[in-house]
């Protein structure tokens, strides 16, 4: 329970205030800017946007949930897994390259932000980055490492403090 109303009141958060935020820029966009080009398509794209954004909110909130209930402390979830998110993208891109394309971080900003993954390949002395898959499998992927964390977290919570 506490793992669901931390992904629905993550994701509930993350959804209003970019809506706001939108609604906040649209009269300016109305009296001083453009509006041109603001068709259909253009706002499909930032509701899709917000709406994977609440996705990933939602499935990083249920991780750090998890690392919290193990560590039993609130903010051993909240460091451990911003800690991961700052520093990870730094090491595989150097030292774990062929880990790239399951990498948690890598994977998160791709769903939210409706990118590619990428992975590097060998082009003589140098690499060079090609898209890997898109943000629906980094869905999944994120959705993977969400399962398993549950599924740990809950074993743990079972043998610890269930009694």
């Amino acid at each position: 329970a506490k793992l669901a109303a931390g992904a629905v009141s993550s994701a509930v958060i993350h959804i209003t205030v970019l809506v706001f935020l939108v609604a906040a820029f649209l009269p300016a966009a109305l009296w001083r800017g453009s509006t041109a080009g603001a068709d259909a398509g253009f706002w499909w794209g930032i509701i899709s946007t917000i709406g994977r954004g609440g996705v990933a909110a939602a499935l990083v909130a249920t991780l750090a949930l998890t690392v919290s209930l193990v560590a039993r402390n609130t903010a051993a979830g909240v460091a451990v897994l911003v800690g991961y998110m700052a520093v990870s993208p730094a090491i595989v891109r150097s030292l774990f390259r062929a880990f790239r394309p399951w990498d948690l971080a890598e994977n998160v900003v791709a769903l939210a932000r409706g990118g590619d993954v990428g992975r590097y390949v060998v082009v003589g002395d140098n690499f060079r980055e090609v898209a890997d898959h898109g943000a629906g499998m980094a869905g999944v992927y994120v959705l993977g490492y969400v399962l398993v964390f549950v599924v740990v977290a809950g074993w743990v919570f079972k043998t610890r403090d269930v009694t």
